[in-house]
């Protein structure tokens, strides 16, 4: 789509088509991206299929759709109906038991959690595939009305290092620095309180379009909007949301934490 749309466009100046270089030019990159993108080497992320639509006067989402579509192909089936809801979600509440949940991990944390679970897994691999949820989370934050997100994380997480010391204490910064955002709110189940298996996501909807609720374990995980199930995710939540710290005491643990880790 790239090249064709490329070669039929033309310079006003030159009358002559575009070439790779001018549209690198256009779109903030390289010609080697480019020509990689062409030949179906690397396809590009979602920024990147923005500027290209506006750089060949493609029709919005064309692009990106594409690069979606591409992407979702490498999420496990179980959880293809849960990454479109979230993208459309107003807000998303999250409960991490075992580990900070994805939307605010950063990549170097994803990569050592991928590490562990991804037994055999060419490391590259594993990074690419760190990059492209990193990559989905950052599309989700930087939206035009970015969704609220609360996110209640188990005291344990914050002393887990996962074999990588310094990507978890990056974690660690990257969760006081997004806890500044008025959207973003980050709360700590102290090791004293009740806590469940795997993790827990509740997803509301804009304009009365419903809510969501997601589960997920290792290598398993259920995407449901039925009202009763829903309801019972919602009560857990409630009652682990009782018991969590305070945002500016969790905010506290968690520097505590990252002191001792530095």
């Amino acid at each position: 789509m790239v090249q064709q749309s490329r070669t039929s466009k033309t310079r006003r100046a030159a009358g002559k088509a575009l070439s790779q270089s001018a549209l690198a030019v256009e779109t903030n990159t390289n010609q080697t991206r480019i020509s990689e993108l062409e030949r179906g080497l690397a396809p590009p992320d979602v920024p990147l299929a923005r500027e290209l639509e506006r750089a060949l006067d493609l029709p919005p989402d064309a692009l990106v759709a594409v690069v979606r579509q591409m992407r979702d192909t490498k999420v496990r089936d179980y959880a293809q109906p849960y990454m479109r809801r979230l993208f459309v979600a107003e807000a998303i509440y999250h409960v991490g038991i075992a580990a900070v949940p994805g939307t605010l991990q950063t990549e170097r944390y994803t990569a050592a959690l991928m590490a562990s679970g991804m037994v055999g897994v060419h490391p590259e691999d594993v990074r690419a595939l760190a990059r492209e949820r990193w990559e989905r989370a950052q599309e989700i934050l930087t939206r035009p009305n970015p969704p609220h997100v609360t996110t209640i994380l188990y005291e344990g997480v914050l002393h887990a290092e996962l074999g990588d010391r310094s990507a978890v204490a990056d974690q660690l910064g990257y969760l006081l620095r997004v806890a500044e955002q008025p959207n973003i709110s980050v709360r700590i189940l102290p090791f004293s309180a009740p806590v469940i298996v795997g993790m827990l996501t509740l997803l509301t909807f804009d304009q009365g379009a419903g809510h969501a609720a997601y589960t997920e374990g290792h290598a398993c995980g259920a995407h449901t909007e039925e009202s009763a199930d829903v309801a019972e995710s919602q009560r857990v939540y409630d009652r682990l949301s009782e018991e969590a710290e305070r945002p500016a005491r969790s905010l506290d643990m968690i520097r505590t934490a990252l002191e001792r880790m530095t």
